[in-house]
């Protein structure tokens, strides 16, 4: 599987989050339906199937059809992200932001950034 899917951690994997937590499956997002102990449809992002399951199990049949896998990441996550690649660039973050809100940043970078969250960091 050529690339990761973020999805941001309080989207996570809804009613299945528990299971898969339990079990340590791995999770697998495609543009087609994917095999798995648990499948689902949920929010596009290189598709809208989801399957969870033991990774040595399904890796080969989720790249055979081209699925990515699925990792959990927060704005926390992102932030740390985006000052990393700041930094490699010789930048700090907060000039960038100067004319970038991180909303636009994350998604150029290709990162789920979640304005709720946002809102409810706020009222802490």
């Amino acid at each position: 599987m050529p690339r990761t899917g973020p999805i941001p951690q309080n989207v996570g994997f809804g009613e299945h989050a528990a299971a898969i937590d339990a079990h340590g499956w791995a999770v697998a997002n495609g543009p087609r339906p994917l095999p798995g102990e648990i499948i689902w449809t949920g929010p596009f992002r290189h598709g809208t199937y989801y399957a969870a399951g033991p990774e040595a199990q399904y890796r080969d049949g989720w790249q055979n059809i081209d699925a990515w896998p699925v990792h959990l990441v927060s704005n926390e996550n992102i932030l740390w992200l985006l000052n990393h690649k700041a930094q490699e660039a010789g930048i700090p973050l907060h000039e960038v932001l100067e004319d970038t809100p991180i909303p636009q940043l994350a998604e150029q970078y290709g990162f789920p950034w979640h304005t709720s969250l946002d809102a409810a960091q706020a009222h802490r």
